[in-house]
Parts: C-alpha cells; sequence; structure tokens
C-alpha cells in the first residue's frame, strides 16, 4: 500500500534526489557522507561519555531538583565509527524523555538505562562574540548540532523495531529522523567506564532537520 522510495546521492553535488513511486521526486538539500555514515543501519557505532564526577553529581542534583530539567553537563564525547573517529570537549549532555525519563544512578549507586542527548554546539557560560564563544557555537559533530541516544525499553530483544519503524517512514518518503546504533559507555571520574547497552542514535529535529529538507533556513 506504500510507494517504493530510492534514493540516489551524488557526493560531488548540492542535493539529494528522492525518487517517490508514484508521486514524483523530490529534491533534499545535500546529506553529507559523513552524516549518512553516523545514521547507517549497517554497522553499530560506539560512544563514549567522559564526564567528571563533579559533573555527574550535578547531573544527579539536577534531575534531583527537576525531574525534566533541560540543563546540560559539560562531557568529553568519544566516538568510533564509519562514519570517522572523533573525540570532542566540552560537549553538553543531559537526560531526557517526558514521561520515560529515568534517573542513571540512584542513591544506592546502582545504574540505570536513561535516554541522553548530546548538544555539540552548547556554550555553556562563555561570553557570547567572542572566538571561544564562536567556535563552540559553529561546533557540529557529523554535520549534527545534537543527537538523541535512546534505549530501547520494553521487551524488544531485537534491539532493532525502533531502527525498522524511522526506516520505514524514511523509505515512505516521510520527512522523519534518520537513525543507527551504537554502543554506549560512561566513565565517570576516575571509575572504570560502564557498559550502557546497544542505544539508538536519533537525529533531533531542530534547525539543522529543517535546512536538510526544506533548504534555506528551514522555516
Amino acid at each position: 500500500q506504500y510507494p517504493a522510495t530510492t534514493i540516489g546521492y551524488d557526493d560531488n553535488g548540492s542535493v539529494t534526489t528522492v525518487t517517490t513511486l508514484g508521486i514524483g521526486d523530490k529534491t533534499y538539500p545535500y546529506f553529507a557522507e559523513e552524516f549518512r555514515n553516523l545514521f547507517s543501519h549497517n554497522t553499530i557505532s560506539e560512544m563514549e561519555i567522559h564526564i567528571t564526577q563533579d559533573e555527574w553529581d550535578g547531573l544527579l542534583s539536577d534531575m534531583d531538583a527537576n525531574e525534566k530539567t533541560g540543563n546540560y553537563r559539560k562531557v568529553r564525547f568519544v566516538y568510533r565509527g564509519i562514519a570517522g573517529d572523533e573525540i570532542m570537549d566540552e560537549v553538553g549532555f543531559r537526560t531526557r524523555g517526558n514521561t520515560t525519563r529515568v534517573i542513571p544512578e540512584d542513591s544506592e549507586g546502582n545504574y540505570h538505562r536513561a535516554h541522553f542527548k548530546l548538544k555539540f554546539d552548547k556554550t555553556f557560560d562563555l561570553v557570547k562574540g567572542t572566538a571561544e564563544y564562536d567556535a563552540l557555537n559553529d561546533r557540529r559533530f557529523k554535520k549534527n548540532r545534537e543527537i538523541n541516544l535512546k534505549w530501547n525499553r520494553g521487551d524488544d530483544a531485537t534491539q532493532i523495531r525502533e531502527l525498522y519503524s524511522y526506516d520505514f517512514l524514511n523509505r515512505a518518503g516521510v520527512y522523519a529522523p534518520k537513525t543507527g546504533a551504537t554502543r554506549l559507555y560512561i566513565k565517570i571520574g576516575d571509575n572504570t567506564k560502564v557498559y550502557f547497552g546497544v542505544y539508538t542514535v536519533i537525529e533531533s529535529i531542530d534547525k539543522t532537520f529543517l535546512k536538510k529538507r526544506y533548504g534555506g533556513d528551514g522555516n
């Protein structure tokens, strides 16, 4: 019942042409190769979050004060995968979710899987107009301002139901986020890094998302 969609990429061009059979062609702004590789369904990347004990305690305190806090904490972000290995310092990091938000460490020191958000253009307390501010404000990770990391809740032992759903929507021509998969590790202070499991990497719906689909300023 749904038309098939084929996507043709031209690495030397400025556009991505999406042909939806029976509907006609849609022309998207160019999706860079590193962006496409980040959201590949053919591999699983690795991501590490390195956070100081003080910043981790601050993240937990933020949630104690307001479970749905939007406050970001500073982390070092490490990526290993086909999109190109990369290390970035002073990346914004917080939990996310509405009714699904979980505190990642309880009062007894037990870790819990939670949804997270990474913001690569977070400027924290830098002064606007300075070179340092501009550098962080313009920073992107594989052409993304931010990404969401979501663990597969419930009984999805396959770890791919959400990936499949997003892929289905994209193939049907819907402006849905791109997704990939990663193994997530978190290293707190001098402690041994903790494996949090396989997460779905989800493109954030923001200004960059709109620009990629509609061109111009995305308005």
